[in-house]
């Protein structure tokens, strides 16, 4: 029951796709999860980057790109 009280100053990691069939279900997970999301965005308010994707992106590479997102967002908590 503990984490349901401090979810709020946990972050989020978001990652599930940037497919416009996920539109609906994405704006419905980001009105209820906490305001601190991180993950890497695309286009779209509601695209999330996903860890394995298709294309020209690799693995690798989003991960480096996550790594170095957190790094930022970390440096900025601490200011």
């Amino acid at each position: 029951m503990e984490l349901c009280t401090s979810i709020e100053q946990k972050p989020v990691i978001a990652a599930w796709g940037v497919n416009s069939s996920l539109r609906e279900l994405a704006t419905v997970a980001l009105l209820k999860l906490p305001s601190c999301i991180i993950g890497l965005q695309g286009e779209e308010s509601y695209h999330y980057y996903h860890p394995l994707p298709r294309g020209k992106r690799t693995p690798k590479k989003w991960l480096e790109e996550f790594v170095d997102k957190v790094k930022i967002v970390n440096k900025c908590d601490n200011l």
